[in-house]
């Protein structure tokens, strides 16, 4: 590991609940996910952040980090195209929303490497994931798009990349809110499970942990 990483055993940080696990949580994977929330709290009053697993097919060999770089370029371009339309056909002016994330890599029992990520959205643009059908235009199927289409570019084997919304995954974090602080407890604790060390692999060129930054 790292050693400019901090490993820290305690149950709370800066006030907040994390997980517990026994080889710890790193410090500076949780200041990475305090920092997106703070900053989409200060863009935004009302949050909508959904929790999503991405895996990658058994015998990919490419670069995965490329696979991430590419997943959130698609899925910001999907969403700005879906915005200029909608917006143009209400007859109101086009503005850019801002797309927050959370990822960490991890590479337990399985025989790939996949991804544990929590994507951040302005409430007032997306408020659920949608209709999880094939052909439907939502929110879901964007991810899922952009997943499938990050993959492809890079691997030409037989598996498909799978994709898994976990149960309870949707929060919506108003801050004008009575349950703000609660709900923003659950969020931080939720996402304190991405800053886990362990199941993540430590080394050169290892990228097991990125936010966004603006």
């Amino acid at each position: 590991m790292s050693k400019n990483l901090t490993i820290t055993h305690e149950s709370t940080f800066n006030g907040n609940k994390i997980y517990i696990d026994k080889e710890g949580l790193v410090v500076e994977y949780l200041e990475g996910i305090e920092s997106v929330l703070e900053k989409a709290l200060e863009q935004y009053a009302r949050l909508f952040i959904v929790r999503v697993d991405l895996n990658l097919p058994t015998d990919f060999r490419g670069d995965d980090s490329a696979v991430m770089t590419r997943f959130f370029r698609s899925l910001k371009s999907q969403i700005a195209a879906y915005r200029r339309r909608s917006t143009r056909l209400n007859g109101k002016p086009y503005r850019e929303t801002t797309i927050r994330y959370v990822w960490a890599k991890e590479c337990d029992t399985s025989t790939s490497s996949h991804y544990h990520v929590a994507l951040i959205f302005d409430r007032n643009v997306f408020r659920s994931l949608g209709d999880f059908g094939e052909y439907q235009q939502s929110l879901a199927n964007r991810i899922r798009n952009a997943w499938k289409r990050s993959v492809d570019a890079i691997y030409s084997g037989k598996e498909k990349s799978a994709i898994h919304f976990p149960k309870q995954g949707q929060y919506h974090l108003l801050r004008n809110s009575e349950e703000f602080e609660a709900v923003f407890q659950s969020v931080f604790y939720r996402l304190s499970y991405l800053a886990k060390r362990r199941t993540k692999h430590f080394g050169k060129r290892m990228n097991n942990f990125d936010h966004s930054r603006k």
